[in-house]
């Protein structure tokens, strides 16, 4: 039952093909090319989330388009489908808030509101991959542990 509650979460998180490409990638004996491809990725997501909402507050709608954008094509060429589709929200909100000719003032407005909350959500979506993936790794190398030992 564990095995499928964890199989669903991966699900939830990632392209399951893409994901099972990315492993196709390692060794057999270890996981280290999709690990550090996975672990950079997050890092760098992190990153950008960081100068995402630091240029919402400087009101560069232009830079936080180009970050968004950027990780959204990272993220779908890695199969985290849930962060790519979270990027692509905060696109289409900062297009509408564009479009209104509004932007953040010091009391704050509906649309940067709205993309507050899509960064929210995005930092959510990436906590959840993250777990996954540290859980992913866990069990991969607490398995080999256990088998060197036999």
């Amino acid at each position: 039952m564990a095995n499928e509650q964890f199989e669903s979460r991966i699900k939830r998180n990632f392209d399951i093909v893409i994901f099972s490409q990315l492993l196709g990638t390692d060794h057999e004996e270890n996981r280290l090319n999709s690990y550090l491809t996975l672990y950079a990725h997050i890092s760098n997501a992190s990153q950008a989330i960081d100068e995402m909402k630091g240029a919402l507050c400087n009101n560069d709608i232009c830079q936080l388009r180009s970050l968004c954008d950027d990780l959204r094509h990272t993220s779908k060429a890695l199969g985290m489908y849930r962060i790519s589709e979270s990027c692509e929200d905060i696109l289409i909100k900062s297009t509408k808030m564009d479009q209104k000719n509004t932007l953040r003032d010091n009391e704050g407005d509906a649309g940067g509101l709205h993309i507050d909350v899509a960064l929210a959500g995005l930092e959510a979506n990436l906590a959840s991959v993250r777990a996954t993936v540290d859980t992913f790794y866990a069990e991969i190398w607490l398995n080999s542990q256990w088998d060197l030992g036999d």
